[in-house]
């Protein structure tokens, strides 16, 4: 079920050029943020200190950014990056890695989660089964939850969830649910970030937020998304940012490169 709402976006900052193909945000602090580039921008952080306005950046040793799609964090103060951009469902190197304490002073240390998807058997999938691409991560209850970004031909809405250790190693994710992200086409329904606070989720696709309570003990078809439309661009990433507020950024194609705030 959905209700929908229109939504309103506040421009806090635009983002340095550098940061023109970013692909996601993770929120470490209540003063910290981390952006990462897209596939082939350097392994690195970048990080935006909220109270100072001032940038940093971090270069993650031992690790390339093949397609780098999301972040998140943990309730220990662990970050994961997502290398498993996958635009034509034929990778078979799907990466993680889980970056430990990186606010830490002292040696980097680098855990690298590699998986495939449990129900992938051809690489790439046929057109009507092409959803296996990913761009939305969030850590839960010591796990990793993905959304996948359909891309069948033709397009039939459905976001796929799985479900994998957030240990270093070989796994297998495993379909767990989905989500039917309906009237919408393939350029404007795809899911592009994720984010959960207690049991509240956000999805995001490049026009609309989706938002919900009972993550984790309800089904995902049980939730009653509310939807709330926003401006159209690349938007790329979504996290809650404080009770009331979350943080939306976008790509720059023509306009965006931008880091908005809006209140729900």
């Amino acid at each position: 079920m959905y209700y929908a709402h229109a939504q309103r976006l506040k421009c806090m900052v635009k983002l340095p050029s550098v940061l023109r193909e970013n692909s996601v945000i993770a929120k470490y602090s209540d003063c910290v943020l981390y952006f990462i580039n897209d596939g082939g921008g350097g392994a690195s952080l970048y990080r935006y200190d909220l109270s100072s306005d001032s940038w940093s950046v971090r270069h993650i040793s031992d690790a390339q950014n093949r397609d780098w799609e999301e972040l998140t964090t943990d309730d220990t103060g662990n970050v994961y990056i997502g290398d498993f951009g996958n635009n034509y469902n034929a990778r078979k190197d799907l990466f993680i890695y889980k970056i430990v304490h990186p606010e830490m002073e002292g040696e980097e240390y680098t855990e690298k989660i590699t998986f495939t998807y449990s129900n992938q058997k051809a690489f790439p999938t046929p057109l009507n089964q092409q959803n296996f691409d990913c761009e939305a991560m969030v850590w839960y209850a010591d796990s990793i939850y993905l959304f996948t970004k359909n891309r069948t031909t033709p397009f039939d809405g459905w976001s796929y969830m799985y479900v994998l250790p957030a240990t270093g190693g070989d796994h297998k994710a495993q379909l767990r649910d989905s989500v039917l992200i309906k009237g919408v086409i393939k350029e404007l329904g795809g899911i592009t970030s994720a984010d959960v606070r207690g049991d509240s989720l956000v999805l995001l696709s490049s026009n609309k937020v989706l938002l919900d309570v009972g993550f984790g003990t309800h089904p995902l078809g049980h939730m009653k998304w509310k939807q709330y439309k926003i401006h159209l661009s690349q938007k790329e990433t979504i996290l809650f940012a404080g009770r009331d507020y979350r943080y939306v950024s976008d790509e720059y194609r023509l306009i965006g490169n931008k880091l908005y705030r809006f209140k729900l």
